[in-house]
């Protein structure tokens, strides 16, 4: 079996066991049934206290993984996230040279169909 969990799946099973047994044992105790009632309700409301720092106990520790988490892989995410924009950057400007180009092209083969001769090339800031 792997040894990944650090034991909590043995700690779940005995919480578990614990509380079926303290059940089994309250009901068949040998008390009239207020008193078994009153005993389960305060043994609930110890469960539900132990249950709630256990809580808060897998809260802290589960924002202390995140926060170790988020320093060993903050520098490299937002290595990729500068790299990305630059290579998003990059690849408007070839886009837009691209598209610049291709409306001289088709201007140009306009222009040699109506018997015309080609006009100057005109920048992208010309035609806006």
């Amino acid at each position: 079996m792997s040894d990944k969990n650090g034991g909590g799946g043995f700690l779940i099973g005995l919480l578990v066991g614990g509380i079926i047994g303290g059940l089994v044992g309250l009901l068949l105790a040998p008390k009239s049934g207020a008193e078994t009632r009153a005993e389960l309700l305060k043994k609930g409301e110890e469960w539900r206290s132990q249950a709630d720092v256990m809580a808060a106990d897998v809260r802290t520790r589960g924002m202390a993984r995140v926060e170790e988490v988020s320093q060993r892989f903050g520098p490299a995410v937002d290595s990729l996230k500068e790299r990305g924009s630059a290579t998003l950057e990059n690849a408007r400007e070839t886009g837009a040279e691209a598209v610049a180009t291709a409306r001289q092209r088709v201007d140009a083969a306009r222009n040699r169909g109506n018997g015309q001769e080609a006009a100057p090339e005109a920048s992208e800031a010309d035609r806006a």
